[in-house]
């Protein structure tokens, strides 16, 4: 099967947000995509939750990877999704950080750095022309997400460019505001982020969908990568050929994929934004 490219999905005692991420990438990407998952420590309980609509409360589906790994073993074959189990890797890398033989000085594990590891092993099993690392398993993507970004992708491929979807976060009010223009009126609150105003814990399929109908501008933005004023950093599209030169994600600490964005810079890369291409973060529990 040919497939556009690879989507990496590190996780890590997130079965429920896991769960949602997988159905939205499977419902609203209109190309096929391979998409591998990278965990540790499957069977460690669950301290992620989503919210039931009708009654507001908090629930688990599922209480372990694992758990959700067998009971979608099916859905997950069917639909091509591959599952790599790093924890004797990430056991035998923590050590040697540890003790100092990864960098000079010894560290302890940072929250991030396991990410990281977890990005690096997923795109050493990558064999598409195009990766899409750092999947956050609490992403949930616009319906055709991926029809925008990759139209620009192609146009400028030949370029030094990579290429990013819009990052939207919920931004909760007791009320929700009268908005005009969502561009000019939430945007750059954090980290060039759009965000999506709202009253509850959590969006629906249809409020996210409206949203993202109604806010959506096919055009791009364009900034250096490193400057960051005008978009974020995660997740990023970019050619597999480009890791010769960059190489892979650093290991110093928790600010790994803004490291990342900076050594693209360092390389003189540019960044393009898709402005109808749009990747919700946490959506379905709203924090």
């Amino acid at each position: 099967m040919q497939f556009v490219s690879t989507i990496i999905i590190p996780t890590l005692k997130h079965p429920n947000f896991l769960s949602t991420c997988i159905r939205g990438l499977l419902q609203n990407s209109a190309h096929r995509h391979k998409i591998i998952i990278v965990c540790s420590f499957p069977r460690t309980k669950a301290d992620d939750f989503l919210i039931n609509p009708e009654t507001q409360e908090k629930y688990q589906e599922y209480e372990t990877i694992s758990e959700y790994l067998n009971a979608n073993a099916e859905l997950l074959t069917g639909c091509d999704i591959e599952t790599i189990d790093a924890t004797d890797k990430f056991v035998a890398f923590a050590e040697k950080y540890r003790r100092g033989e990864i960098y000079a000085d010894k560290y302890e594990i940072q929250d991030g750095v396991d990410i990281a590891f977890k990005n690096n092993i997923g795109i050493e099993h990558t064999d598409t022309d195009w990766i899409i690392p750092n999947w956050d398993d609490d992403f949930y993507p616009s319906p055709a997400w991926d029809d925008n970004l990759l139209y620009i992708a192609d146009k400028y491929k030949r370029n030094r460019t990579i290429f990013i979807p819009t990052h939207v976060h919920p931004l909760k009010f007791d009320k929700v505001p009268v908005v005009k223009d969502i561009w000019s009126e939430f945007r750059h609150i954090a980290c060039n982020r759009l965000m999506f105003p709202t009253d509850k814990d959590y969006v629906t399929d249809e409020e996210w969908s409206e949203f993202c109908q109604k806010w959506s501008r096919w055009r791009m933005e364009i900034e250096p990568c490193g400057l960051r004023d005008r978009l974020h950093w995660v997740p990023i599209l970019y050619r597999k050929e480009h890791l010769e030169e960059v190489g892979l994600y650093s290991y110093k600490g928790s600010g790994y994929d803004v490291e990342f964005d900076t050594r693209f810079a360092e390389h003189r890369f540019f960044k393009a934004g898709s402005l109808s291409s749009f990747v919700g973060h946490k959506l379905h529990v709203v924090i």
